[in-house]
């Protein structure tokens, strides 16, 4: 098994930091993870461009098969990235439906 990678991010995702936050997931990718979780719990507010970073993954993760998950997303995370398609390719969860400790 090749592991499983998690990037706790926190704040807001906007066109000004995406770049900066792409470049953080494709750090965790560059050691080859079985699974990269972006962990979404302390993320106060995920604009549509700011979901440019999580194409980016999706795009370095691809050709390593790696599987992109997103965890704890709020409401409006979830309802952003699953209007930009991409909850069709990211396994994505709701804070509502994770596990409590």
């Amino acid at each position: 098994m090749r592991g499983h990678v998690v990037v706790r991010l926190s704040g807001e995702i906007t066109a000004r930091n995406a770049e900066r936050v792409a470049e953080r997931l494709r750090q965790a990718l560059r050691t080859h993870p079985q699974v990269l979780e972006v962990d979404l719990g302390r993320v106060t507010h995920l604009s549509s461009d700011g979901c440019a970073a999580f194409f980016a993954a999706l795009l370095a993760a691809r050709p390593q098969a790696t599987r992109v998950t997103v965890t704890h997303a709020n409401a409006r995370a979830h309802d952003t990235l699953t209007q930009l398609g991409l909850a069709r390719f990211l396994d994505l969860r709701r804070e509502e439906d994770q596990d409590s400790p």
